[in-house]
């Protein structure tokens, strides 16, 4: 897999990856994030600074501890933290929770309820997925990405990625949704290379 990295050398240098050990092959995956490495690190040895606009931080919401509180009460507590509950299992009392209390989430994110042992334990077992690095794609780049992972993506914004949550290596479960903000390009064109 061959990359050609421009940034701001006058002569183009060449990246090569020779049969990258993971299972998705595409360049944006693969060359994209180590080209980022180098290049941010040049840049800051250069004494260049980023020149890519972030969006203002929003607000975080706090997942309550819910465990052993009564299924009613913990929905209530959930809605009042603007977050939404979603029940595994059958019974009255929250015997798990994903995630787990103190965690920070976006608001209007889902809270997993796990109401008997057996989905308790057997939301143990479900496979997990890597998280992909995503710096660098456009938003159909990326969600194209996340579908072949099977995460889903949440757009903020429009350009390129240049932040995203959870980060890039972290095991999520399938369906996960991806935050990812994007901004205009740091050379202000709109095509990629």
């Amino acid at each position: 897999m061959l990359a050609i990295a421009r940034g701001i050398l006058s002569k183009p240098r060449l990246l090569m990856l020779d049969e990258p050990s993971c299972p998705i092959r595409y360049g944006g995956v693969i060359a994209a994030p180590v080209f980022a490495r180098v290049m941010g690190s040049t840049l800051r040895s250069l004494g260049i600074s980023p020149a890519v606009k972030t969006a203002p931080a929003t607000e975080k919401s706090r997942v309550p501890n819910l465990l052993n509180l009564p299924v009613a009460e913990a929905e209530t507590l959930l809605a009042r933290a603007g977050l939404k509950a979603r029940r595994a299992g059958e019974g009255e009392i929250v015997l798990a929770q994903a995630p787990m209390g103190g965690t920070e989430v976006e608001p209007g994110s889902t809270v997993w309820l796990y109401l008997d042992p057996a989905a308790k334990y057997n939301s143990l077992d479900e496979t997990l997925v890597v998280v992909p690095d995503l710096g660098g794609l456009t938003p159909p780049e990326a969600e194209k990405i996340l579908f072949s992972c099977g995460l889903k993506l949440k757009a903020l914004g429009e350009g390129v990625a240049h932040r995203q949550e959870p980060l890039p290596g972290t095991r999520v479960r399938p369906g996960t949704p991806i935050t990812v903000r994007f901004a205009p390009p740091v050379d202000g064109s709109a095509d990629r290379q």
